[in-house]
């Protein structure tokens, strides 16, 4: 069955609610923002890009219009909508700056139990298992991965916010954000490894 349709109209979705938030915060002029956001997008990139060259669990569709390394653009700008919903929903909260990440990550993974399971049946990318494994078909290391994720993208991000931003080093914090919060993703993942491999010996 041909789904290009609903392609067309993800990565229209998508790239709209992504300037509609970059417009919100420009209009804001909450510009430090704007770059957290941009930054987010990057890291998406960086992150889908890596796992699909270096994991080789998942690949996607070559229906998309617009790619990158075979990594749809619009992914990333997927990840950077999600992320700053997320943190945008728990900073209403008074909680400390260091536990918001924890939230943004339970709110994204609501995200991921509904979404993954749907986008793999309408063919946008493809898990190495079968559909009828785990979860709907998605592997239940994925959702630990979107927890990490999101956790070590709002916990750099939330960490720089508390510096000084006139300080030269704030500055080079920020533009480096999208590796700095893939290392973070490693080492997480390289710890969740390690535990698990500990508890099935």
């Amino acid at each position: 069955m041909n789904y290009f349709n609903y392609f067309v109209i993800f990565e229209s979705i998508v790239t709209f609610a992504f300037i509609l938030i970059v417009a919100r915060e420009i209009y804001q002029r909450n510009f430090r923002r704007v770059f957290e956001i941009i930054s987010c997008a990057i890291f998406g990139l960086i992150l889908e890009i890596g796992n699909t060259y270096l994991a080789h669990t998942y690949s996607y569709s070559p229906n998309f219009l617009i790619n990158l390394v075979n990594v749809p653009i619009s992914v990333g700008l997927g990840w950077a909508v999600i992320i700053y919903c997320a943190m945008l929903l728990s900073d209403q909260y008074n909680i400390p700056w260091h536990l918001r990440p924890f939230m943004d990550a339970f709110t994204a993974i609501i995200v991921d139990l509904a979404m993954d399971a749907v986008a793999i049946r309408l063919g946008f990318w493809t898990w190495a298992i079968p559909l009828d494994k785990e979860w709907y078909g998605v592997p239940f290391e994925n959702l630990v991965g979107w927890i990490l994720v999101v956790l070590s993208f709002s916990f750099i991000v939330r960490f720089i916010r508390t510096l000084n931003y006139r300080r030269a080093l704030t500055k080079i914090l920020m533009i480096f954000t999208p590796v700095l919060a893939y290392v973070g993703l490693m080492l997480g993942l390289l710890i969740y490894s390690i535990i698990a491999f500990c508890l099935i010996r």
